[in-house]
């Protein structure tokens, strides 16, 4: 919708944003996210977007600050009204499922940390194909067993 003025047609500026309320607890978390040195920068990155939008500003202003897009304010402005802070982490992704569950993986850094004669292994500091095929139900290519488990055979 717009608004005559004079003989010009103004523009409203659109919606206005969702506003964010945030309790004690959830801006000491937030906060603790900025300034905690090893977390995530996307993690900093949208807690600062949370902080700012509770502060009062507006998508454009938290946008130019933090120098992004609005498009990207907007979203994570809207998932924390939605959901709060556990909508703020990355959705799932969509892919190839892993091969080898995390038990497989376990039980072959178990045993690489083993000496080899307790298996009735040489002496080596390579695992062969055949013995990593036998730990998996899995038929895999020697390739692929390389690439998943960082090891020559």
């Amino acid at each position: 919708m717009g608004v005559l003025c004079g003989e010009m047609y103004i523009m409203s500026p659109g919606p206005y944003p969702v506003t964010i309320t945030l309790t004690a607890q959830d801006r000491l978390d937030l906060e603790a996210v900025i300034c905690k040195a090893t977390s995530p920068q996307r993690d900093v990155f949208r807690a600062r977007i949370v902080l700012l939008a509770a502060a009062g500003a507006t998508n454009t202003e938290i946008a130019e600050e933090l120098a992004y897009t609005r498009k990207t304010v907007r979203k994570w402005r809207g998932r924390f009204a939605e959901a709060g802070r556990a909508e703020l982490v990355d959705a799932p992704r969509s892919g190839r499922p892993p091969i080898y569950d995390d038990t497989v993986r376990a039980h072959i850094t178990a045993l690489a940390c083993e000496l080899p004669v307790k298996h009735d292994l040489p002496l080596s500091p390579r695992l062969g194909n055949s013995f990593l095929r036998s730990l998996t139900d899995q038929r895999a290519a020697s390739s692929e067993i390389e690439r998943r488990f960082r090891v020559r055979s």
